[in-house]
């Protein structure tokens, strides 16, 4: 497992331990939107393609910077949840608890 998908475990683990469901869900929703933002980063920086056409369409890749910017707002957004309810840091350890990613 990567250390992304680690960190999405962990992530995971952690929201588990809210005890209202409604900020539960949108903590795992926000996890989730953060790591496809995270992957869409990093298959951007992989892939020096800026724009395509197929079946006569075309597609312009979004800049890099504005994913990157995304995924910060995102992160910081489950990291807010997670510290409101009183916990403290995360531990990438509790990860092995959390589903296979």
């Amino acid at each position: 497992m990567s250390n992304i998908s680690d960190l999405k475990a962990a992530l995971i683990v952690e929201a588990a331990k809210l005890s209202d469901t409604l900020q539960q869900l949108e903590v795992l929703s926000l996890i989730d939107d953060w790591y496809s933002c995270r992957v869409a980063v990093a298959a951007v920086q992989a892939n020096g393609i800026a724009s395509y056409s197929i079946g006569g369409r075309s597609v312009t890749r979004q800049d890099v910077e504005t994913f990157a910017k995304q995924e910060r707002v995102l992160y910081a957004e489950i990291m807010g949840h997670l510290r409101s309810r009183g916990g403290g840091l995360l531990s990438i350890a509790d990860a092995s608890e959390g589903p296979n990613l």
